[in-house]
């Protein structure tokens, strides 16, 4: 199976409590036990041990546990049209001012958000490691993206005005050592837009539902904001509910931290994990109210009724 134990992916501790455990988990292989852990120092939560990368290109280069057929569909389309258009909203809220450059999406899906900054006048690239979703971002929306997994060496140093990482760093077995490899291909003024799940927020009943084996770290908005500080990057702005949002800049160098004493007590993380999670009978209602929406008025009007309501929603909130 080529499994490894690994030392915490924020603070390098070796001590640290198992959360949960699981088998027959879709993204692994048969037989397998998916084990998530949280960090004793920092607080941080993540698979361990983690798959090895012979398990981590089948699961992307196949059908991604199931989920994936050969090519997207027209819901899965119309709810990415949806979600990149979100996303837009908020860049543009934070940088107001940001002129159209060079973009480069790290795991870029079928294309949605590459061809909506495209219809804005950015020039943009992307790669993204499931064959079938890299062809169709190609073919349907004409963006350039390339089929395989994220290589700096395809990149110039300071090449990008913006990268995105959308849904994608809690992919990646070494976190830390992504954003710093993003970091050197962002010019001086560049800003990264990333989005990643809330773990003391999580969108299922069951926390086995929830820590599922693609997944290889779970970040609280406290580890998400010192893993940023310590790749080298300043928050500009950061947003959470179930997700988290967030827009960085670069520093110009990556800050010294004391992890045991800014992260998250391991302790009160799992407490909160254990409470049960009520809210969430809403939280299913509303995403099948959504869902209907789409399939009912079709991909193009569901999507911009649904946005509309989402930009109510953010106002509500304060956003």
């Amino acid at each position: 199976m080529n499994e490894k134990y690994v030392p915490c992916l924020l603070c390098k501790s070796d001590s640290y409590t198992e959360l949960e455990s699981h088998t027959d988990d879709p993204y692994r292989e048969s037989g397998s036990i998916t084990t998530t852990v949280i960090c004793n120092s920092c607080g941080l939560v993540y698979a361990n041990p983690q798959p090895g990368n012979e398990q981590i290109e089948n699961l992307y280069g196949g059908s991604y546990g199931g989920q994936r057929d050969d090519a997207p569909d027209k819901f899965y389309i119309s709810r990415k049209d949806y979600d990149a258009q979100l996303r837009i909203d908020f860049i543009k809220k934070v940088l107001p001012d940001l002129q159209p450059g060079r973009a480069l999406e790290i795991g870029a899906g079928a294309g949605n958000q590459l061809y909506a900054l495209k219809l804005l006048g950015w020039q943009v690239a992307g790669m993204e490691p499931t064959p079938g979703y890299a062809s169709y971002a190609r073919e349907k929306f004409n963006v350039d993206v390339t089929e395989g997994y994220f290589d700096i060496k395809a990149y110039s140093d300071e090449e990008f005005d913006l990268i995105i990482m959308a849904e994608v760093l809690e992919h990646f077995p070494d976190p830390v050592d992504t954003l710093q490899s993003i970091r050197s291909i962002l010019k001086p003024d560049g800003y990264v837009y990333i989005d990643v799940p809330n773990v003391l927020r999580p969108n299922r009943f069951h926390l086995k539902e929830y820590l599922h084996g693609d997944h290889l770290v779970f970040f609280s908005p406290t580890t998400f904001q010192l893993a940023v500080k310590h790749s080298g990057f300043e928050i500009v702005e950061h947003k959470w509910h179930y997700y988290q949002y967030a827009l960085l800049r670069k520093l110009r160098t990556p800050q010294t931290i004391d992890f045991s004493k800014e992260g998250d007590n391991a302790l009160k993380v799992l407490a909160e994990l254990k409470k049960p999670r009520y809210h969430l009978v809403a939280t299913f209602a509303k995403r099948s109210v959504r869902n209907t929406i789409i399939k009912t008025l079709g991909p193009s009007l569901g999507s911009k009724g649904l946005r509309k309501a989402a930009q109510l929603r953010n106002f509500l909130r304060g956003w």
